[in-house]
């Protein structure tokens, strides 16, 4: 296993642990609860991706604040906080579903290559 293969890996495990943890009500709910919890919870994330990236649109880029948002909420930082926040979602899906989301993202990579490089 690659390094980077053993980080997701990592990451899989964590963000399922702390979600037993953090809701442990949840997941006395059955398996279909957990996925839908964490399919719903990683759309609302990707929906938040897109919020920063539309305010960014519509001022110009990624920044602390413009004459239209002060709160800072189109900034690089913003932006890259959403995109864990999926990460964290998808990771934990991964986990509980059984995936090595290293494996399958590896595996889709080389089709896409395949497919678009040819």
């Amino acid at each position: 296993m690659s390094i980077a293969a053993a980080a997701i890996a990592a990451i899989q495990q964590q963000a399922y642990a702390d979600s037993q943890r953090w809701f442990p009500e949840l997941h006395t709910r059955g398996h279909r609860e957990v996925r839908l919890h964490y399919a719903v919870g990683l759309n609302e994330e990707a929906g938040e991706v897109a919020g920063v990236i539309k305010k960014a649109n519509l001022c110009g880029g990624l920044m602390d604040s413009c004459d239209k948002h002060k709160d800072g909420k189109h900034s690089h930082r913003s932006l890259a906080d959403e995109i864990a926040d999926v990460f964290i979602y998808l990771a934990a899906l991964a986990e509980h579903e059984g995936i090595n989301l290293a494996a399958a993202a590896e595996a889709k990579h080389a089709e896409l290559v395949e497919r678009w490089d040819s």
